[in-house]
């Protein structure tokens, strides 16, 4: 057989090795006189060869000694032309080579892939148990896990958090983040966004919710993600922020950071709770943007400053909820509102006085006319905060935060891959049909719907479209009187249907946003094994099936390392190309494998799994 390099050789010989059962090694090589690096011939060899010298030291243990002399080799000598051709072949061993369960335990035969490491590390932050996988063992996972331990405990907290987001960086150009100092320069405040929450924000960051509630570490740092919905109305991150203090120049500072990696785009809806300074810092950076305060927020504010008429009346809880929520024309909510107070005698109640002045972000009479995806509090975000709890503990550095916020990401959004699924192989409960079900109900609060039957344009009073993203009943029943049975297009939103991610987004450099390569690695890894242990499956029920099937993966496993070995470059290339035009034809001897050298590595391996 002829290789192109000394390398080649080794991994041909060590493929073979590990389809026998032995591990391999390199022994002596000749170089050149005449330059002193040139190889002119080399020997690989069983790891088994020669002897353990035997030293006789006092109170050391012996070692267990893997050597018995094997003489099985490969050698392989320099032609004229530069490759590297078989000179002597010895398959003979005077030892039990392994079987096929334990080849991943021999030395030349373990390596840890990029998707293996991808792997070991996911589940180690997982606190998953990792098993044993060929081509590896559990101590070389050990090995890996540690090492990084090691790195990440001799740098300090700040350098080694910036080394983290600095790695992210490099690993995918679209993940973006940003350090605020103080004045002593320390780090203040940090955000950060994954190309995945690039991603989202580009088809769902028409709403969002922003709280800081949430609290972690020792020195009680927020963490505020800045949340929304998918087409599945499942919670999607866009965004986090940790921080120093929550002054209106820290919000500023988040928001247009946020800005930017999100190209400018602002949300049509942001839900907060009352807070005057992240009030101020909206203002300011999404003036355009509707801010409306949590529902839930107010209504525990209202119990902390209305106690008292909260415990004296059983009727007031209902009736300041009909308020915020029942209303559809401002009259009706100013004439509830006032009578409200009056009933209650809190006509100069300063908090009534000053929550009424904010009206307009509360009060569901104002909302209706903007877009909210029919969110109408920063619930996602307490959700969400509820779910960090059990992936991060107070007692956790930035850097362990930072990693297992990484897995309640992953778990997040594992999410809507089994709604996909579902949304696949299974009829939804769509909203519409609830709505269509109500429209053919009798009994019907009256409602004014304007329809102009050219142009197929519907409205109703209660705003269902504009607030939610789909037609209400009432505009449906309108609809179905005038026989229309399909809605019309403009009524159907992209951003709640199967159709949500089709397209590329692109980042705030103009890149086209992929996900995590990482992700991407152990995916394929994962795709391909398993396509790999179905045809080995199979082929393992026959025995000459076996045979063929072990030698079309010797073959196919140097095809791939072509395009990993930069000195075979151009003669891949040639051998491609070739491959391409000639696709219907034999391979001939001008390409890389000829028909000889096919017949004896047919013949070797034929030989060898016999």
């Amino acid at each position: 057989m002829e290789f192109e390099t000394e390398e080649a050789a080794y991994m041909y010989y060590n493929m073979y090795a590990g389809y026998i059962g032995f591990s391999i090694q390199k022994s002596w090589a000749n170089k050149s006189k005449v330059d002193g690096t040139t190889l002119l011939s080399r020997k690989f060899c069983c790891f088994k060869e020669g002897f353990k010298k035997q030293v006789e030291c006092e109170g050391k243990k012996n070692r267990k000694d893997l050597r018995v002399g094997c003489n099985a080799q490969m050698i392989i000598g320099r032609q004229e032309n530069g490759k590297y051709y078989v000179t002597f072949f010895e398959e003979q061993h005077n030892h039990q080579v392994v079987t096929p369960r334990s080849r991943h335990k021999l030395p030349s035969q373990r390596k840890i892939t990029i998707a293996h490491a991808a792997e070991a590390e996911i589940a180690k932050n997982s606190g998953i148990r990792q098993k044993e996988n060929l081509g590896f063992t559990l101590k070389d996972i050990s090995n890996h896990l540690q090492s990084k331990r090691m790195r990440e405990m001799r740098e300090g907290e700040a350098y080694t958090l910036i080394h983290y987001l600095e790695k992210k960086k490099l690993d995918n150009s679209s993940f973006f983040y940003l350090l605020q100092y103080d004045a002593e320069s320390q780090i203040a405040n940090i955000f950060w966004a994954d190309p995945k929450m690039v991603i989202d924000y580009a088809l769902f960051g028409d709403v969002v919710c922003f709280d800081t509630t949430y609290r972690i570490n020792n020195v009680n740092r927020p963490c505020a993600p800045i949340i929304g919905v998918n087409h599945h109305k499942e919670i999607v991150v866009f965004g986090v922020a940790l921080f120093y203090d929550e002054t209106t120049a820290s919000f500023e500072w988040l928001f247009t950071a946020f800005l930017e990696v999100m190209k400018g785009k602002k949300p049509i809806t942001i839900f907060t709770n009352q807070d005057a300074a992240m009030a101020k810092a909206i203002a300011k950076v999404f003036p355009e943007t509707y801010h409306r305060i949590c529902s839930w927020h107010l209504f525990q504010n209202a119990l902390k400053h209305l106690g008292h008429i909260f415990k004296g009346s059983n009727k007031f809880s209902a009736e300041f909820k009909s308020c915020m929520h029942d209303f559809e024309y401002e009259e009706d909510f100013i004439h509830s509102w006032n009578s409200l107070l009056e009933k209650h005698k809190l006509q100069d109640n300063k908090w009534c006085l000053d929550t009424f002045q904010e009206r307009r972000k509360w009060a569901m009479v104002y909302s209706r006319h903007t877009f909210s995806a029919g969110i109408r509090s920063t619930q996602l975000c307490e959700s969400f905060n509820s779910r960090m709890k059990c992936y991060v503990k107070p007692r956790f550095n930035v850097l362990e935060f930072f990693t297992r916020f990484e897995k309640l990401l992953d778990d997040v959004r594992y999410q809507e891959l089994e709604s996909n699924y579902e949304m696949s192989q299974l009829k939804p409960a769509l909203k519409m049909n609830q709505e269509y079900e109500k429209s053919l109900g009798i009994l019907q609060r009256e409602h004014k719907v304007t329809f102009d039957s050219k142009s197929k344009r519907i409205g109703c009073c209660c705003m269902s479209f504009e607030f939610v993203g789909y037609l209400c009943s009432h505009a449906l029943k309108v609809l179905d009187i005038w026989n229309i049975k399909i809605v019309p297009s403009q009524y159907m939103l992209n951003r709640w249907t199967k159709h949500a991610r089709e397209g590329c987004v692109v980042d705030y450099k103009g890149r086209i946003v992929k996900e995590d390569p990482r992700l991407v690695v152990s995916n394929r890894s994962k795709d391909l094994s398993h396509n790999t242990v179905i045809v080995a499956s199979r082929a393992a029920e026959s025995e000459d099936a076996s045979i063929f099937f072990a030698r079309k993966m010797v073959e196919l496993s140097l095809e791939v390392e072509k395009f990993f070995t930069k000195a075979d470059k151009n003669v891949d290339d040639g051998y491609f190309n070739s491959m391409a035009m000639n696709s219907s034809q034999s391979v001939d001897n001008n390409d890389a494998f000829t028909s000889e050298q096919n017949e004896i590595s047919k013949e070797l391996l034929t030989k060898i799994m016999v």
